[in-house]
């Protein structure tokens, strides 16, 4: 077994152990057989779910903790700590694979303007590290393939660490590091149909064992706008009834299909901070009452105060209703 090996089985007991499962791992024994887990290493553990879609990611720039622990740590910190998602639920995570980055130190970049930055980034090698002032932000070099071209990455990286306008405009401070990556497969992969037989069959929808499951799934579909996976949340009745903010009452399911198709289309990521008011429900219907706080890049967009209604249905829980309105304290 490699040390590769070794570091994404730990990542998947830290996550494993907050879902009932004993911890198997001895830090001492480990530590004899690899003495690289007691090196100080700085990491970044991602989680994705089905195949390419973030689902949590936290880490290290600089090390600060021995290698076993900071795999540990940011482990849990990437599945239940992650502020721009919800707690990983153990029904979501057989579908998730966990990618993990050692880091190396990062090195200062001198540059004149943006050109001259632009001739010494190696997209897709370097990760990024931006600061201005009290404000940073990074970009893990596997992130060149969401963001390919140099303007849109910079762009990016800005509005992650907060910074208004286009960020070299300001020649923030540069620094550059590389990574080793290496990620495993999701536990669902292994009893995965064959590439011929998935091809000749639908693909089933995502199944949501309780109503948090489905709220979960509701919210990070419209965080990143995915419109198959905000359709596949909703149940499939004439009775569904969504009201978006501002909006008129839409009943049915084509129509509101067809809000979210317009709604989604071009709408930037945005991130949810979501208080839970009131929960109430039994076995076969669940209603949530929410604050939501909207965010695009780190500035809040907007208030609302949200109902959300689940059934129970044969394959799972699923989304019968969604109205939202403008919280009448404004931005709280």
């Amino acid at each position: 077994m490699t040390l590769q090996d070794i570091l994404l089985k730990l990542a998947r007991a830290a996550i494993e152990e907050r879902f009932g499962k004993p911890f198997s791992f001895s830090k001492e024994i480990l530590m004899e057989q690899f003495p690289q887990l007691s090196e100080q290493r700085a990491t970044f553990v991602t989680i994705n779910i089905d195949g390419d879609s973030l689902r949590g990611c936290i880490g290290s720039l600089l090390p600060h903790a021995t290698l076993f622990d900071d795999v540990v740590y940011n482990a849990k910190a990437a599945a239940f700590s992650d502020k721009r998602f919800f707690p990983l639920s153990e029904s979501e995570y057989p579908y998730c694979s966990i990618e993990i980055s050692l880091l190396g130190l990062p090195e200062e970049v001198e540059y004149s303007d943006a050109e001259d930055l632009k001739a010494k980034i190696r997209p897709g090698i370097d990760g990024v590290i931006l600061q201005q002032e009290d404000r940073s932000a990074t970009f893990l070099p596997q992130v060149w393939e969401e963001f390919p071209s140099f303007d849109h990455f910079f762009g990016q990286l800005g509005v992650k660490a907060g910074i208004r306008g286009f960020a070299l405009d300001q020649h923030p401070r540069i620094y550059i590091y590389q990574v080793e990556r290496f990620e495993d497969r999701a536990l669902d992969d292994e009893e995965a149909l064959s590439e011929d037989a998935a091809a000749a069959e639908p693909t089933p929808a995502a199944s949501y064992a309780t109503a948090q499951d489905a709220e979960a799934g509701f919210y990070r579909a419209l965080e990143y706008g995915d419109l198959d996976a905000m359709l596949g949340v909703w149940a499939e009745d004439d009775a569904v009834v969504c009201i978006h903010p501002g909006g008129e009452r839409i009943q049915g399911s084509a129509a509101v299909n067809r809000s979210w198709r317009e709604m989604l289309s071009g709408q930037p990521i945005m991130r949810f901070e979501l208080e839970e008011v009131q929960r109430t429900g039994d076995a076969q219907l669940s209603v949530h009452t929410l604050r939501e706080r909207i965010f695009v890049g780190s500035q809040l967009a907007g208030v609302a105060l949200t109902t959300n209604v689940y059934k129970q249905e044969e394959g799972g829980w699923r989304m019968l209703m969604h109205h939202a309105s403008p919280d009448p304290v404004v931005m709280r």
